[in-house]
């Protein structure tokens, strides 16, 4: 099986608009073409155009719209007809807010950088990502080096000295100061 192939940038132009200062999708009006009837056209434009295509939202938190019968997020599809070409990596939603699809809000990232940015995940007991007891002492560690490899910080009689080895990691290995948070 072969994965569809994803709709040109010209193409999402020609159906949808999308306002880069409030990150929003919407509906084009769809015209008479080979596969379209102008009596089509009619429904499709009373039934969608004008209206919010990406409403949606997945699993994840991620707005979604629904293209050539393939489900695709809206932070990609803003992408990819702001620029004109579908981005080359992960999309980093700068501060946080997957809702937030303003182009300003976007980063084209590896999904290192990407991780680097991410919350403090909720399962979280500490109250800081990379800190942990275990057993008397606190363990700091921090991912970095190669594709992100586990590196231990030590284990610390306290939970603020464990809490500073992880501070200094992150300046040290450049995380984003939303990491953790």
């Amino acid at each position: 099986m072969t994965a569809k192939t994803l709709p040109s940038p010209e193409y999402l132009r020609k159906r949808l608009a999308y306002d880069a200062s409030t990150g929003q999708l919407v509906w084009k009006q769809v015209t008479p073409c080979h596969h379209l009837t102008k009596k089509a056209c009619a429904i499709i434009n009373k039934k969608y155009a004008g209206q919010a295509a990406a409403s949606a939202v997945n699993a994840w938190g991620y707005r979604i719209t629904r293209i050539q019968g393939r489900g695709l997020l809206a932070h990609r599809v803003a992408w990819a007809i702001y620029y004109g070409s579908w981005p080359n990596g992960e999309l980093d939603h700068i501060d946080g807010d997957k809702l937030n699809n303003r182009i300003t809000n976007l980063r084209d990232v590896d999904g290192t950088t990407n991780r680097r940015n991410m919350p403090r995940q909720r399962n979280n007991t500490s109250g800081v990502t990379g800190v942990n007891k275990n057993g008397n002492k606190w363990v700091a560690r921090i991912g970095a080096g190669a594709r992100g490899k586990r590196i231990n910080l030590g284990a610390f009689e306290s939970k603020e000295d464990a809490i500073a080895a992880r501070a200094q990691a992150l300046k040290k290995y450049k995380y984003g100061s939303r990491h953790g948070s």
